[in-house]
């Protein structure tokens, strides 16, 4: 298991912000507290993985989201919305965009439809990305080292009940990231 993590735990921190990127993040960072990565390179591998998703929605947005809003008409109605606030917000929203719950995927493509440039998206969003990666990293190496401590008085249960924890904040990610997308797809169509 060790080995497993130190090979292959900054390839899933990355590859876990694609689904959800916070449960990757402080579920990497709670891995570095326990020494099987490291605080930095958590942070790192959580900032690639959100630039990537972040870009991929962008250059959607760029390249193909006018054919995609006119193939669902319902949609263009609800982006003109969300564009004029980005329009009228452009700073806020590229930097606290990744906070948002339920918007972090349509909150780019719909940037990649407004008149943002290139390098505005990549230099307010890289900033948001670092205060979003450190502050999660942050929360989760804190509540490794709570864990840790607790952990301390049960060291005979130590893998069975990190098993445990993995499963259940895999679970609880799911249930989140499912939760979000149905309340998100919601919102979308009231909007």
């Amino acid at each position: 298991m060790e080995t497993f993590l130190e090979e292959y735990g900054y390839l899933a921190v990355v590859a876990g912000t694609f689904i959800e990127g916070e449960a990757a993040l402080l579920a990497g960072a709670f891995m570095a507290n326990q020494g099987y990565l490291t605080f930095v390179g958590v942070v790192l591998a959580a900032m690639a993985g959100s630039q990537i998703t972040d870009w991929m929605y962008f250059l959607l947005g760029r390249t193909k989201g006018t054919q995609l809003l006119n193939k669902r008409p319902a949609w263009k109605q609800k982006t003109l919305k969300v564009n004029q606030f980005v329009e009228k917000y452009p700073i806020a929203i590229l930097f606290l965009y990744r906070f948002m719950y339920g918007f972090r995927t349509v909150i780019p493509l719909v940037i990649g439809l407004s008149s943002i440039s290139v390098w505005r998206f990549w230099l307010i969003g890289m900033l948001g990305t670092i205060c979003w990666s450190l502050s999660f990293a942050t929360l989760g190496f804190w509540l490794g080292k709570a864990v840790d401590q607790y952990l301390a008085q049960l060291n005979t249960y130590k893998w069975p009940l990190l098993v445990g924890a993995a499963v259940l904040v895999a679970f609880i990610a799911w249930g989140i990231n499912w939760k979000k997308r149905k309340t998100a797809a919601v919102e979308y169509d009231r909007i």
